[in-house]
């Protein structure tokens, strides 16, 4: 079964705006029989924190920087597909640019969703991206195209 790790920015997110868009293009991917690996998952524990953070982990344990970091880039690699939403933000996300090039260095295939004029508008990502496009649902359809 192909796989797509949903990538984006969490710091500076609340809980719930970083799962949002990763539960509903879950829904999508997986009613087409694609698996989806979310940076997200099992950390329930976050849900009160009014806005994640990228320094302010625990020093041991699941949530650990270590345990994030390994994980995130563990499921980069076990990935076909890396889509990275870049939608609405007005800050660069280090952790999502670093997914990105991974990914690439890894040879999967990137679909990234931004705005034409986007504080990550870069040769690196426009350079990365398999396809760039404006619209999350662009961006599912173009996944199930390439999973076909």
């Amino acid at each position: 079964m192909s796989t797509v790790y949903l990538a984006g920015p969490i710091a500076g997110c609340s809980y719930d705006e970083a799962m949002d868009w990763r539960s509903d293009a879950a829904t999508v991917l997986n009613a087409y029989g694609i698996d989806t690996l979310s940076p997200m998952r099992a950390k329930e524990a976050l849900r009160d924190v009014a806005e994640l953070s990228s320094w302010d982990y625990p020093e041991h344990g699941p949530l650990s920087s270590g345990s994030v970091y390994a994980r995130d880039l563990f499921d980069v690699r076990r990935s076909d597909v890396l889509l990275a939403n870049l939608t609405g933000v007005d800050r660069v996300s280090i952790g999502t640019m670093f997914e990105l090039g991974y990914a690439t260095a890894l040879t999967k295939y990137i679909v990234v969703v931004m705005e034409p004029e986007n504080v990550h508008k870069h040769i690196f990502v426009s350079q990365s991206a398999g396809i760039i496009v404006s619209t999350m649902a662009e961006a599912l359809r173009s996944i199930v195209i390439v999973m076909r």
